[in-house]
Order: C-alpha cells, then sequence, then structure tokens
C-alpha cells in the first residue's frame, strides 16, 4: 500500500512529508534513542540553549503549553532536566540539563545520528544540505504566514472577479472567500 501512494506522481507534497514523518517517528523508537523523539528533541533544544524558558519551548517545538509541562514532567521525572525559577521573574521556570540528561541526550543522539545516515544513505553530500535547505525554507515559509494571512491567502486564491466584484476586494477584510463580491464598507 505505502509503495503504492510514493510511487504515485500525484501523491501531493503534503502527503509525502507526513508519511516521511510517520516513517521517521517510527524508526526513532523509544528503544533505539532511549527515549520519546520529542523528548529528544525537547532535550536537544535545551541543551543547547542556556536557560530556556517554558513558553520558549512552547514556541520553538511548535506545541501547547500543556504539552510542554508534560514534556518537561517527563524528562524531569528521568531526572534529564531541572526547572528553576527564574530569578528575574519568579513567576517564569528556566529549564537546565542535567549531567544524565546530558549523557542520556549523548546516547540518544549517536543513535539518531546512525539513523540519519541509514535515511539518506543514497544521497551525495550536496543532495543532503539541498534537501536540508529546501526543507528549511518550507519551514520558514510555514512559520513566517500568520494564521490570518493563510487565511488570507486561500481565500484569494479561490476568488475569481465578477461585475459585481469590489474593486477593492483584495485588500477588503470585510470580502468573503465563498464568494466574489464584497460586503460594502465605508473602505471599499
Amino acid at each position: 500500500m505505502h509503495s503504492e501512494m510514493t510511487g504515485n506522481p500525484r501523491t501531493g507534497l503534503m502527503t509525502l512529508v507526513n508519511q516521511v514523518y510517520k516513517a521517521m517517528n517510527k524508526r526513532a523508537s523509544e528503544e533505539l534513542l532511549g527515549m520519546r523523539l520529542k523528548q529528544f528533541l525537547t532535550l536537544s533544544y535545551i541543551q543547547d540553549h542556556e536557560n530556556v524558558t517554558q513558553q520558549e519551548l512552547e514556541t520553538t517545538l511548535l506545541v501547547d503549553a500543556n504539552a510542554v509541562v508534560l514534556l518537561l514532567n517527563d524528562l524531569e521525572t528521568a531526572g534529564y532536566v531541572v526547572r528553576r525559577r527564574d530569578p528575574a521573574d519568579r513567576r517564569r521556570h528556566l529549564v537546565e540539563v542535567t549531567r544524565s540528561g546530558k549523557a542520556a541526550l549523548e546516547r540518544a543522539d549517536k543513535a539518531r545520528t546512525a539513523l540519519a545516515e541509514e535515511m539518506l544513505a543514497g544521497f551525495t553530500h550536496e543532495e543532503r544540505e539541498t534537501l536540508r535547505n529546501l526543507l528549511q525554507r518550507v519551514l520558514d515559509s510555514l512559520l513566517s504566514a500568520t494564521p490570518e494571512q493563510v487565511v488570507w491567502r486561500r481565500a484569494a486564491a479561490r476568488w475569481r472577479p465578477s461585475k459585481r466584484a469590489c474593486r477593492t476586494r483584495l485588500r477588503c477584510a470585510q470580502a468573503s472567500p465563498r464568494s466574489s463580491t464584497c460586503r460594502p464598507r465605508r473602505s471599499c
């Protein structure tokens, strides 16, 4: 089944990216890494950035505050991180990696490196760099668009002008994405 979907030239980019994500998650198992992939990614970020706040993790990992708390609870229970009150702002917690967290991360990183080498075995160095750069550009593009811009782009892509269409429709916040006419307002 999966070869039919991945071998199909009409398979969309989102489908392929989703399949790569799922296959990678399946291969980067807890047994291989010694922790769940999300824990590994979280721990890696904390290691690379001193005194990380929970809010920064929320933004960076693209997860909600509750998910960050649950991840940190698991990492703290395992002894991999500690949370301390920020002396500058007692409402915030700063997260740091412990010695055992650094050791666990080192083991997991070796397993991740081996998995990445296996995944990209048929790629040249230049192809790997190109793939990484293209994926980074896709991510940057997705993260730079606010939800309002995404909705607006979808509406603009579907819009077809008609005789009754407002001349300033593309600038009109009252324009309905489902119709070709705008609801009259003074700004139109």
